[in-house]
């Protein structure tokens, strides 16, 4: 892992476990934002997994921000918990537990209940299609952003087609570039 990305998820983790403490999904959306953007500069797995568990996050706790279930109450404290050594392993750098630590965050996602155990996997995997859209207008190819997330092209290009992503490209006609050409080379 480089040494920047390193930094700016030790940086971002403290504003992550934050949220997560305060159950502030907003919060949590805005930091998965700021770490796609690092991802697509870096197009690391790292930055990718903490924007993905950050926005996953933020799904569950706006849909039990409220909830007082013992299970939702267990699963906040884990992901706490979780976060908190997260954090710590790469502040050691201990970087195969800190990927181990993320794994297990994932998987508490997947085991937080059993009857919303596909609406989790969904929520996962909708969280990389829409981290991937953001890494596409940032300018990375679609095959490689969907190589990068482990997602298929088709659904990349099924979510970035319904999106306004193409309709913020300045589109010029041929006679405006040929003006352009000729005042370039003074024609």
């Amino acid at each position: 892992m480089e040494k920047v990305v390193k930094d700016r998820i030790i940086e971002i983790s403290k504003d992550i476990l934050v949220a997560v403490i305060k159950k502030d999904n907003i919060k949590l959306k805005t930091l998965s934002n700021y770490t796609i953007h690092n991802a697509s500069i870096f197009q690391d797995e790292d930055s990718i997994g903490i924007a993905t568990l950050t926005y996953s996050l933020s799904k569950i706790i706006e849909r039990y921000r409220f909830a007082q279930t013992k299970e939702f109450l267990n699963f906040h404290n884990d992901i706490i918990t979780g976060l908190k050594t997260l954090r710590k392993e790469l502040i050691n750098n201990n970087l195969q537990s800190y990927k181990n630590t993320l794994k297990n965050l994932f998987n508490n996602i997947e085991k937080f209940d059993h009857k919303l155990s596909l609406y989790i996997q969904e929520v996962i995997v909708k969280a990389k299609i829409k981290k991937g859209s953001a890494m596409f207008e940032h300018g990375i190819s679609l095959a490689r952003v969907a190589d990068l997330l482990g997602i298929s092209r088709w659904d990349l290009m099924n979510y970035v087609g319904k999106t306004t992503v193409f309709d913020t490209i300045q589109v010029t006609n041929i006679r405006q570039r040929l003006n352009f050409t000729r005042k370039l080379f003074g024609i």
